[in-house]
């Protein structure tokens, strides 16, 4: 059977993942030039196809193009931290009313812990993109356990943009890590324990932070 070749479609996703991939690692910077043409030598694949993965993750929020300058990676302002830091809480805080409502508050529960444990086995490795992947795994949980799409595709639109300000803003130090940690655990312990008030008022706690560039 003859290999099929990959179409345009998917060299241009596989070069969007990596590039993602990279700006998440950290291996390109908040603020940082991507040069295109650099990056289709290492590649090795044509412009169009970094081209057309950079306006996807222009419109993901996470590269911005520069008239005459080219694209960076994004750069944060105090009042964008906040207007996403708000969206995730309203977003994580909704669907737990929700899961309440339905039923389906179990299922979250089951992936939190697993996610927990994962943040918590990562804390000490040094391995900052673990640890961030298992720390948003938490909170996505919950979302997760609406069984509601068009939620969930809201939550996932912000999910890239808020990891790089957490990790670039409160997530530089062990302190901050394990800050992180007890929140988490504090939200499940309360979750566990059916009392809402709480629940809701450690994810106040969780999702506001002051923003340090």
């Amino acid at each position: 059977m003859p290999i099929k070749k990959p179409n345009k479609a998917t060299i241009k996703d596989q070069v969007y993942e990596i590039i993602r991939e990279m700006i998440l690692r950290q291996e390109y910077r908040l603020g940082e030039k991507i040069n295109i043409d650099t990056l289709a030598a290492t590649l090795n694949v044509s412009n169009s196809p970094i081209r057309e993965a950079l306006n996807m993750l222009e419109k993901q929020g996470i590269v911005e193009n520069i008239p005459n300058i080219g694209s960076h990676v994004v750069t944060f302002s105090t009042t964008a931290y906040r207007e996403i830091s708000d969206s995730m809480h309203l977003v994580v805080s909704g669907s737990y009313d929700i899961c309440l409502r339905q039923n389906t508050i179990d299922d979250a529960i089951r992936n939190m812990r697993d996610a927990l444990r994962m943040q918590k086995s990562t804390v000490d490795s040094k391995d900052l993109y673990a640890f961030m992947k298992h720390t948003l795994a938490f909170d996505k949980s919950i979302v997760c356990a609406t069984q509601n799409s068009y939620l969930l595709s809201i939550y996932e639109r912000m999910e890239d943009i808020y990891f790089l300000i957490v990790l670039y803003s409160h997530q530089r130090s062990d302190d901050e890590h394990r800050e992180n940690l007890f929140e988490h655990s504090m939200i499940l312990e309360n979750i566990e324990k059916g009392d809402s008030a709480a629940v809701k008022a450690w994810l106040q706690v969780h999702y506001d932070k002051r923003y340090d560039s």
